[in-house]
């Protein structure tokens, strides 16, 4: 019994062809969710930010959409969560903390501690806790 290359090498071929066709309309698809998610996102109460969205932009969006609010990293967790952020790390508060660190550091979250328990709020790109303050933001 002989092997056929010539038939098999057609076969990959076709079946190659067929799936890159496959490929393509999944990414036609994809990228068509995507615009209708980010259009009528205005419209929903809470925003979805997907897997695609890194998680340091992703705390950011949480934080800076209610900067009122004072969160819990376990809050933050909830609310990522809830909002469609795939959190594939092995430690995903770990992660949490370490980017509510950084933010901390360049002055964009105030550190409230609350029975011993880090808390965050969000103040703003200027680092300055006047974000709450309308008269504040009136005047710039």
């Amino acid at each position: 019994m002989t092997f056929n290359y010539e038939s098999w090498i057609k076969q990959a071929k076709d079946r190659l062809a067929l799936l890159y066709e496959q490929r393509e309309a999944i990414s036609n698809e994809i990228s068509a969710l995507e615009r209708g998610v980010e259009s009528f996102l205005p419209l929903a109460k809470g925003a979805w930010l997907g897997p695609s969205t890194g998680i340091t932009e992703s705390v950011r969006r949480v934080l800076s959409g209610k900067p009122s609010r004072v969160f819990s990293p376990v809050e933050i967790r909830g609310e990522l969560l809830t909002q469609g952020v795939s959190l594939t790390q092995k430690n995903s508060m770990a992660t949490i903390h370490q980017v509510l660190s950084r933010l901390a550091e360049k002055g964009l979250v105030k550190i409230q501690i609350d029975k011993g328990k880090n808390r965050y709020r969000w103040i703003g790109e200027g680092g300055r806790d006047d974000v709450l303050k309308p008269s504040a933001r009136n005047q710039e």
